[in-house]
């Protein structure tokens, strides 16, 4: 029986994996086509189809980033009790994608992004604004439900809330993932909500 053809976004997804793992494993220096090629086992003309060099597999990695977080995000809306849990779910999220995905950290914290070509910058730029934007929605979303202050900028609240994680992952990356990130992002997140929450509301936050 023949193998059923997988779709464009399955294989994609299929080389991000190998990617991240390669860069976990190897480094940047071990990521070429012919090793991602290896590790799903196709030949590099599969890959070449979808990718057609390191560079545009690394900026595959970004979509990935952007996907996921906007995931962690979505996938809470209608679904939770308040404002307040969605955002704890997010973060709780995010802290998940982290930890699994070491080689993901290699990347974002590289030189290859961080100093690399303007279009790069430009589109980690663009994932991380879009992200604080949705997290500024469910902050204005809270204010309007009453559980946050009012006096609060949902755009400084949202910031604020991406420092929970970002500091953490290079504490956790740094640390060869032995830094228990998860008891400390339940600290911070305590810490967080206590200066947003509404009077009234305090003991809402939940536990990990």
């Amino acid at each position: 029986m023949a193998t059923q053809k997988k779709s464009t976004e399955d294989r994609r997804n299929e080389i991000t994996e190998a990617v991240l793992g390669i860069v976990q494993e190897h480094g940047q220096k071990g990521l070429s086509i012919a090793a991602v090629a290896r590790r799903i086992g196709l030949v590099p003309s599969a890959i070449y189809r979808h990718y057609r060099n390191k560079d545009a597999m690394i900026e595959g990695v970004l979509d990935f980033v952007a996907r996921r977080l906007a995931d962690n995000l979505a996938t809470e809306e209608g679904t939770c009790s308040s404002q307040t849990e969605r955002l704890h779910n997010a973060l709780e999220r995010h802290l998940v994608m982290v930890r699994q995905n070491r080689g993901l950290l290699r990347i974002v914290f590289s030189d290859d992004v961080f100093g690399g070509t303007e279009r790069r910058r430009t589109l980690l730029g663009g994932i991380v604004q879009r992200y604080l934007r949705a997290v500024a929605d469910i902050v204005a979303a809270g204010q309007k439900s009453g559980e946050f202050r009012e006096d609060i900028d949902p755009s400084a609240t949202a910031a604020l809330f991406l420092g929970l994680v970002q500091p953490l992952a290079v504490l956790w990356h740094l640390s060869d993932g032995k830094t228990d990130i998860t008891r400390m992002a339940e600290k911070n997140w305590k810490v967080f909500l206590r200066g947003i929450e509404s009077a009234g509301t305090s003991g809402t936050e939940g536990t990990y």
